[in-house]
């Protein structure tokens, strides 16, 4: 049962620290990612950014609008669309990146400011008792 409890914590804990763990500026309306289903002519980084550092993001954001289309189609562009408080877009080509790389530059055009565990609440040894 502890073990179970120790997965959860450390699962959590993933998904509050690590890269793309930050807070967007709230000029940041909207965010929408285009990739395909499959391992495509270099689309790999789109995955993984999808399945490792985008719940970081949402954990963050949790207002921000995020939309992923993921199709079959092999014409389909790998792209991230970021859409501006002033009803700009910038889009951030995600073919042939690493999720590393696909973070960073979504890091910086979201002006996005970094967490860090230091800005945790601080634990006062209290224990919940049933």
């Amino acid at each position: 049962m502890v073990a179970r409890y120790k997965r959860v914590a450390e699962a959590l804990r993933n998904i509050r620290v690590g890269h793309g763990a930050a807070v967007f500026s709230p000029e940041v309306k909207a965010l929408s990612l285009t990739f395909r289903f499959e391992n495509y002519a270099g689309q790999m980084g789109a995955r993984v950014f999808f399945r490792e550092n985008l719940p970081r993001i949402q954990y963050h954001n949790p207002t921000l609008p995020i939309s992923v289309t993921r199709d079959h189609a092999r014409d389909n562009a790998c792209k991230m669309i970021v859409t501006m408080a002033d009803g700009t877009t910038q889009e951030i080509s995600m073919l042939s990146k690493e999720s590393s790389r696909i973070c960073n530059e979504l890091l910086q055009v979201a002006k996005a400011t970094p967490y860090t565990e230091a800005e945790e609440p601080a634990k006062t040894g209290q224990s919940v008792r049933a």
